[in-house]
């Protein structure tokens, strides 16, 4: 998105197939970083938490504005723009079960030679965003 609707609004393409009924579920991305970065720099990684924190919040309480980047970043027009919103899903929760199938699938697909799903627990930190957010992690997607 928002290419996607573009797409399906001008008639050049149609879904034949949904990403969601799948392991990971709407989950498609992560954000994720070095363990040595989170050390050596925890003050920053905290406030990167943060900021994405404050960005879904708005996200989901701001669709005008919402709406307005991705015309201004993509040169789009606002109904394709407020079309895309229906198909976009923004979160920062850690959603432990569908992380796991990502590392599973990325095998099956041979994106990765070696399964990391099970490495996948010892590395998720909540810590940060338990810190932001005030919640604990079963509230977070753990």
């Amino acid at each position: 998105e928002p290419f996607a609707s573009q797409i399906r609004m001008t008639g050049v393409g149609k879904h034949f197939a949904f990403p969601y009924k799948q392991a990971a579920g709407r989950l498609t991305n992560l954000i994720v970083t070095r363990s040595d970065v989170i050390k050596e720099h925890p003050a920053e990684v905290k406030e990167t938490v943060a900021a994405v924190v404050r960005l879904v919040d708005n996200l989901q309480k701001d669709k005008g504005a919402w709406v307005a980047s991705i015309v201004k970043g993509t040169g789009l027009d606002k109904t394709v723009a407020t079309e895309a919103l229906k198909n976009s899903y923004p979160d920062f929760k850690m959603y432990r079960a569908q992380t796991q199938a990502i590392g599973a699938m990325m095998k099956d697909l041979k994106y990765i030679s070696t399964d990391v799903s099970a490495q996948i627990d010892k590395n998720m930190d909540y810590s940060f965003l338990m810190e932001v957010t005030k919640k604990p992690k079963s509230e977070l997607g753990y």
